[in-house]
């Protein structure tokens, strides 16, 4: 079950190290309880700052420049935090704070998996199984806009809870020009195509772990029909 994640932002002053009667302004980022702290730019005598309205005191140019200044950032981490939410489900601090400093840590996504495979397998592979590979993308694609919201997933944070949801998505999903939802081969025939792809990742180290590990792809066997008597006579005849 997918669930929402909470975030928040403050200021608070710290007076450690000091005895000058002097804090230093700082931001604190908050993701589902998890908090990252980033100092700001601003030291301020201790009696002008308002701990409950987290602001400075006064009319002076001196307090409506650092309140103008703690509005800024407060938009800019909001921001942030909307722009990492549009990429990927999971969120901390540290990335939130990252992104606001310009030090976002280049991460292989779903959809850079894709263009890497559909490039350098664009002639070994024939075009109709290229296609079911572009097709498995597409459901991918559709399955975490649907379920965490955003449209491209990173690779680090693919795991067996990933797979599984998928497997589910694949079997309930009923597709055009389909009679009917995805037979069970059917969903696993996607799933050994994304088994696939992500086992490049794993080959050129862009995740530590294979989120395939304790997962089973569990093909359905079919009996083949015999003719009967009656019918080989009659394709003999």
């Amino acid at each position: 079950m997918r669930t929402r994640s909470t975030f928040s932002i403050s200021f608070w002053i710290s007076t450690s190290r000091r005895s000058d009667n002097t804090a230093k302004i700082y931001a604190r980022i908050t993701v589902d309880s998890q908090r990252a702290n980033m100092s700001l730019k601003y030291t301020i005598p201790t009696e002008i700052w308002d701990s409950k309205g987290s602001k400075v005191l006064g009319r002076t140019k001196e307090a409506q420049e650092i309140n103008a200044y703690l509005m800024e950032v407060e938009t800019e981490l909001f921001q942030c935090y909307r722009d990492l939410k549009s990429r990927t489900p999971h969120i901390t601090p540290q990335m939130v704070k990252a992104h606001y400093f310009g030090e976002d840590v280049s991460e292989f996504t779903l959809k850079n998996l894709f263009e890497y495979h559909n490039t350098h397998n664009e002639h070994s592979l024939c075009k109709a199984t290229l296609s079911h590979y572009k097709t498995c993308q597409k459901y991918l694609l559709e399955y975490i806009q649907k379920q965490y919201k955003c449209d491209d997933f990173r690779l680090s944070q693919l795991n067996h809870q990933f797979i599984v949801g998928f497997e589910t998505y694949l079997r309930k999903m009923h597709p055009i020009n389909h009679h009917g939802n995805l037979s069970n081969n059917g969903a696993m025939k996607h799933i050994q195509r994304l088994r696939k792809m992500i086992r490049i990742s794993v080959d050129n180290e862009w995740i530590d772990k294979d989120p395939f590990q304790k997962f089973k792809v569990r093909m359905e066997r079919k009996e083949r029909e015999f003719l009967t008597l009656s019918e080989l006579q009659k394709v003999q005849d």
